[in-house]
């Protein structure tokens, strides 16, 4: 898999401290790679069962176990590859494995055969489709959030699973506590808090249901997709910056490019409410609680815009919420 155009992100603190802090910073981002690793094997006929992941959810269990290991193991840096030494050590299966088993389990989890599955008895048929339609689900938001990470920045993933908290533990982790989700960054004021969880939750919104579009040409369009919806770094605001912005727009002066991304991201607002308001009565359970939890009041305040009839459709969808 991609994870992007260039390497991955390096660790730079090795200590069991440091690691706590990454995993409290970019706990979410460890957790996607980790998911999708752990997946991709499982798809490749690994059995985490030889692993001794015997819950309902192996996957997340093995994901869980690895993000505790690296907070608490003995790691010495210089003993793993050079590449190793980055982000990418979360991609890295074999290692995780090791790690559990030792090296001669790994090889022996590795080598196991893949588990046929076995006939349902009748009585849990409708629970094992209750199970894959949960799984449909969880790939479908997985898949979002990744692209929230790769076309915008790993930061609003962490917002993004703030602010849709209820959802997150629905399909993800349906026992934890609160404890085990704090809130991303408890030192910012509410007010900032509010207009991170509500960019970061239209922004997934507007890519989930496909109204970001790279190939149109029309200047609001590209100036809001330039500003918003391409890599950036991962604080506040989560934009690309003006200079970046107006190169790419062929040097347009800066008064310019701020009026055509404003209307640019007015627009895809009231577009996202539009579809929002169609999606509320489709069969689809996760499409029907995104449309009324995507789109919040504080994001025609985070982006400048003074629009009281698009404020009270929103207020509207959010009203009939879970």
């Amino acid at each position: 898999m991609n994870h992007g155009a260039g390497p991955y992100e390096p660790i730079t603190d090795w200590s069991r401290e440091g690691r706590q802090r990454l995993v409290e910073s970019r706990g979410a981002l460890l957790q996607s790679l980790l998911d999708e690793a752990f997946s991709q094997a499982v798809d490749g006929g690994l059995s985490l069962a030889n692993l001794r992941f015997h819950g309902d959810d192996p996957v997340t269990e093995a994901v869980e176990w690895c993000i505790r290991r690296f907070e608490t193991m003995d790691l010495d840096p210089a003993r793993l590859p050079p590449g190793s030494r980055s982000l990418r050590l979360f991609t890295e299966v074999r290692f995780w494995i090791a790690q559990r088993e030792g090296a001669a389990g790994a090889r022996r989890a590795t080598r196991a055969p893949r588990s046929e599955p076995t006939a349902l008895p009748h009585d849990t048929q409708e629970a094992a489709d209750i199970d894959r339609e949960r799984q449909l689900q969880c790939d479908r938001v997985h898949a979002g959030l990744l692209t929230l990470r790769d076309r915008c920045c790993a930061a609003l993933v962490g917002w993004w699973l703030e602010g849709a908290n209820d959802l997150r533990k629905a399909l993800f982790a349906p026992h934890d506590g609160p404890h085990l989700w704090p809130p991303r960054d408890a030192t910012r004021s509410p007010k900032a808090r509010s207009f991170h969880t509500a960019d970061a939750l239209f922004r997934y919104y507007a890519m989930f249901v496909g109204l970001v579009r790279d190939a149109d040409a029309e200047p609001t369009h590209r100036a809001c997709v330039l500003t918003w919806f391409s890599p950036c770094g991962d604080e506040p605001p989560y934009e690309v910056a003006r200079e970046v912005v107006r190169a790419a727009l062929d040097d347009m002066p800066s008064r310019q490019m701020t009026t055509l991304r404003h209307e640019g991201v007015r627009v895809l607002i009231h577009q996202c409410t539009g579809h929002a308001e169609a999606a509320v009565g489709c069969d689809s359970g996760l499409d029907r609680h995104l449309a009324r939890v995507s789109l919040r009041a504080s994001v025609l305040h985070r982006f400048k815009v003074d629009d009281a009839a698009l404020s009270g459709r929103i207020k509207a969808l959010a009203a009939g919420a879970p």
